[in-house]
């Protein structure tokens, strides 16, 4: 679920009650009401019930407690979380706090939360226009028409809010056994929301790390199988197993993506202020210094998470000759994605 976030009460309210509108549920019977103005409240059905609308969708009462209460006077000492109203399949509609990726055979699945990736690495797919693959919240379009009536003039708003990015996983099949919780900040420039070549250049800078980060796990994974089965190719069962459990006590990615996050929201804001606009609104572009600042902070976070990692291998001389040429093979494959990122802008001189 994603919200923003505002200086104060009123101006968080004001900045996700989005438009009720004709993009939202309207009505389809009698009034459109929260739960505790309904004379007649919905009845649970095994089939699914019909929405009234947009505001008995905010409302919508998903689950009910039963109370089993005992003794005279009666004392409840206990209690079942039971279902209660579910949307019928043919009438559910999109939650506008949610991202939503597109499934031929599903229909449209909200963007999850997983435990191997935090959800700042989405953020080109959260601040996105309607795309092949993803259709971003209800809530950035709304936040992109405040951003172009403030570039307008017309209403008064800040350039800047903060998104609040939250969710559960559970673990398959068990929807009430909760596996991981997670809360998250992402301070947003609106005009990400608005300038699709500025959204570009976020995009770009992203894919750059998680190509990075692909090339320091397949590099350790390579060391780890060398280590274990040097000189073979095809590996048998027991010597997969060993390689990945190798690999998966070394884990260099966890180690780059928390060294990449404090930069990360640096590059959004280094982003905004390399972006220039000519006196007829035209969108030009400075130095670049966001780009180059943020292959430095990849390069660095890469090295130093690939050589952590493997630290505390052993020190004998097969182990350190595998070693060597998997630093080779790291360092070649490393330069050439951040020299085509930066177009070989970026040196190394470490």
């Amino acid at each position: 679920t994603i919200l923003a976030i505002g200086d104060n009460l009123f101006e968080t309210l004001a900045l996700n009650l989005v438009a009720y509108n004709n993009e939202r549920p309207l009505a389809k019977s009698g009034e459109d009401l929260p739960i505790w103005e309904q004379e007649k409240p919905i009845r649970p059905d095994h089939l699914g019930s019909e929405i009234s609308g947009y505001l008995d969708y905010l409302t919508w009462q998903s689950r009910r407690i039963h109370l089993f209460p005992k003794g005279d006077p009666p004392v409840v000492d206990c209690c079942q979380v039971q279902q209660n109203l579910k949307f019928r399949k043919n009438n559910l509609p999109k939650d506008p706090f949610k991202c939503y990726r597109k499934d031929k055979s599903s229909g449209p699945v909200c963007l999850g939360v997983r435990e191997e990736r935090v959800l700042w690495r989405d953020s080109h797919i959260l601040l996105q226009e309607a795309g092949p693959t993803y259709n971003r919240p209800e809530l950035c379009n709304w936040l992109a028409r405040i951003e172009n009536l403030r570039h307008k003039k017309e209403i008064e708003a800040q350039t800047a809010y903060r998104l609040l990015l939250t969710g559960l996983a559970t673990e398959k099949g068990k929807a009430a056994n909760v596996s991981l919780w997670r809360h998250e900040q992402l301070p947003l420039s609106l005009v990400y929301l608005t300038n699709n070549n500025l959204h570009a250049e976020l995009s770009a800078g992203l894919n750059l790390a998680e190509n990075v980060d692909k090339v320091i796990s397949k590099c350790v994974w390579s060391l780890a199988k060398d280590i274990i089965a040097p000189g073979k190719e095809r590996l048998d069962k027991q010597q997969k197993k060993e390689v990945d459990k190798l690999d998966e006590s070394l884990a260099p990615s966890r180690l780059y993506w928390a060294r990449l996050e404090p930069h990360f929201y640096l590059f959004m804001e280094d982003l905004v202020k390399d972006k220039k606009e000519d006196e007829f609104g035209n969108t030009k572009y400075g130095e670049d210094k966001a780009k180059k600042e943020w292959a430095h902070s990849i390069r660095r976070a890469a090295q130093d998470s690939f050589y952590e990692s493997i630290d505390s291998l052993d020190k004998s001389g097969r182990t350190l000759k595998s070693v060597a040429a998997a630093e080779k093979n790291f360092a070649y494959q490393l330069n050439e994605f951040i020299d085509s990122y930066t177009g070989k802008e970026e040196v190394n001189n470490e």
